[in-house]
């Protein structure tokens, strides 16, 4: 998929969130992070399991993400760092034309800095939320399970979870099955306490 193909689809997710659905998204990147470093356990169906206060070791798949994902980030950032810096520049430049009039060195600096400064923060507030969509589409990964199964938890609706309906209808069954086997447990509890 080119560049341009990735942007139009990032656009496109991104016109379909709200603002809780980034926040969710930030939830479990938090909640993965914690499961990496071993402070919470792997909780979806058939996950990993690791020793408490255990550091999980990522497969082949997810450090190959990670170094992809990586040159992304910093290619947003230095792009929009450097569009953001110019764009202050040129303007104030053809103004200074167009008025014949002579700006300072010291305000091209400081407006182009400042640009530069929200061109590099939007670019990685993008790189962002496109990465931890492409992690959560990550497939043979127990983390980006993981994530998903965090992510179905918070909002079984959530844009992102859009063709991985094989997996939430599972995580239904699976929800479905645990709570009617604890009512089970429960009542026959019940049943025991009424007979003694």
């Amino acid at each position: 998929m080119s560049r341009r193909q990735e942007r139009a689809e990032l656009q496109e997710s991104l016109k379909q969130l709200e603002r809780n659905d980034l926040q969710d998204v930030v939830k479990v990147q938090q909640y993965v992070v914690g499961v990496t470093m071993g402070q919470y356990p792997f909780e979806h169906p058939n996950g990993p399991t690791v020793s408490p206060g255990t550091r999980y070791m990522p497969n082949q798949t997810e450090i190959d993400f990670t170094q992809k994902t990586r040159s992304s980030l910093y290619s947003n950032f230095f792009r929009f760092a450097f569009v953001g810096a110019f764009t202050p520049y040129i303007t104030l430049r053809v103004l200074s034309i167009m008025q014949k009039r002579v700006i300072s060195t010291q305000r091209y600096m400081v407006w182009s800095s400042l640009g530069g400064g929200f061109g590099a923060m939007y670019g990685m507030t993008l790189g962002r939320i496109s990465v931890a969509r492409d992690y959560l589409r990550l497939e043979n990964s127990p983390l980006a399970t993981e994530a998903r199964y965090q992510l179905w938890k918070l909002n079984p609706n959530h844009p992102f979870l859009r063709g991985f309906e094989h997996e939430t209808n599972e995580w239904n069954e699976y929800s479905f099955r645990d709570s009617r086997d604890t009512f089970n447990n429960n009542h026959d509890d019940d049943n025991n306490d009424y007979n003694d």
